[in-house]
């Protein structure tokens, strides 16, 4: 009596981490030779080089759709904004880090606190802001 061999069980596929809630960047990896403070738009997302070199991306909040856009054109005009490449307008989803004396409006940068926390951040008006990875 050979009979069949026994059942053999599937794989198990390793657990797979969520994504981060829209609007929040994500890590997408370390591109050789990236300059930190790089920033640009794929898609509709924004991407951002942080200070170790790592790119972040991550999708802002849909505005409007003006017309006669320049896609991928960036901009800071109190909030961060973007044209997607369907041509929609974007915002940054970002926290405020309140008034700034004697800052530059307009004025952007990256920033890591930590190893743990990757920063861009601009200064609208008189307000810093930043649009980071730990929402």
């Amino acid at each position: 009596m050979g009979g069949c061999p026994p059942p053999v069980a599937p794989p198990v596929s390793p657990p797979v981490s969520p994504p981060p809630p829209p609007g929040i960047p994500a890590l997408v990896g370390s591109p050789a030779g990236a300059k930190p403070g790089s920033r640009w738009v794929e898609g509709a997302e924004h991407h951002v080089i942080m200070t170790g070199g790592e790119e972040y991306q991550g999708t802002g909040i849909s505005i409007s759709t003006p017309p006669a856009v320049l896609v991928g054109s960036a901009w800071v005009d109190e909030d961060s904004f973007y044209i997607d490449a369907s041509g929609v307008k974007r915002r940054l989803q970002a926290q405020t880090e309140g008034a700034t004396s004697g800052a530059i409006p307009g004025s952007e940068w990256v920033h890591s606190p930590s190893p743990a926390q990757q920063e861009y951040n601009w200064i609208g008006g008189t307000t810093r802001w930043r649009w980071h990875n730990g929402f």
